[in-house]
């Protein structure tokens, strides 16, 4: 299950999964965020409501298509790693890709805005505190000259 980052849509990303499906001989399902693409959804994009979507796709993965637990990869990138740490941390799963994860939104903007951080609400993907509860393998992806 793969969760796309900021300023992409699945659409903007069906080639690179199509060929990343190809190469790994994996199925990939992308979910669409509330308010990207083409999501028909009224609700704004927020950490609840993505989260939202994110269990809806585990759920349809698990219960519909009913593959087995252990065979299920959540694939979060950059946005992506929190509802990626989300799902993993209340659903079993059989691992977890985190590229170019942040500890937490707040930690993000604190670091590129400084003082004014203190304005941004706490409960916005707190990725260090998802971690304390995966007991999964996790990979984590991070380029040397990514600065966020």
């Amino acid at each position: 299950i793969w969760c796309h980052g900021n300023g992409c849509d699945i659409g903007s990303m069906h080639t690179i999964l199509k060929a990343f499906s190809r190469l790994l001989n994996a199925h990939v399902l992308n979910f669409e965020y509330p308010s990207y693409g083409l999501c028909q959804e009224k609700t704004t994009a927020s950490e609840n409501s993505i989260n939202e979507h994110a269990e809806r796709a585990y759920s349809f993965v698990r219960d519909i298509l009913r593959w087995p637990i252990n065979r299920i990869i959540i694939y979060g990138h950059s946005i992506g790693s929190g509802p990626a740490c989300h799902i993993a941390s209340i659903r079993r799963i059989g691992g977890l890709i985190l590229q170019s994860p942040y500890t937490s939104i707040r930690n993000l903007v604190r670091e590129k805005i400084g003082i004014l951080s203190l304005f941004i609400g706490t409960s916005l993907w707190d990725n260090l505190a998802a971690i304390e509860h995966i007991t999964i393998p996790v990979l984590f992806i991070h380029g040397q000259l990514d600065d966020l």
